[in-house]
């Protein structure tokens, strides 16, 4: 397997940028693979309703574009993926 010294550079780089809840929940999701539950657990964010999980998902997806992207807020999300959505 051959590995692309630009893509792995970029990816440290965004890898750098998240925030310390987010990179829990694409570790948890792409590198282990926790199935929904576990991930909740990990988390400690509730299983129910499912919304919850999709939003801490897509809120770690979304910031990949970089911190200062958040809802435009000058600076960056300053907060979790449920204190952004409560925002």
């Amino acid at each position: 397997m051959l590995i692309d010294e630009a893509d792995a550079a970029e990816v440290e780089r965004a890898w750098t940028r998240l925030m310390p809840f987010d990179k829990d929940v694409l570790r948890l999701y792409y590198i282990w693979e926790a199935l929904p539950h576990i991930m909740c657990r990990r988390l400690r964010i509730r299983y129910r309703p499912a919304s919850v999980l999709e939003l801490a998902m897509a809120h770690a997806k979304r910031d990949r574009q970089g911190p200062a992207q958040h809802r435009g807020i000058a600076g960056g999300c300053k907060g979790s993926a449920a204190y952004c959505a409560a925002k």
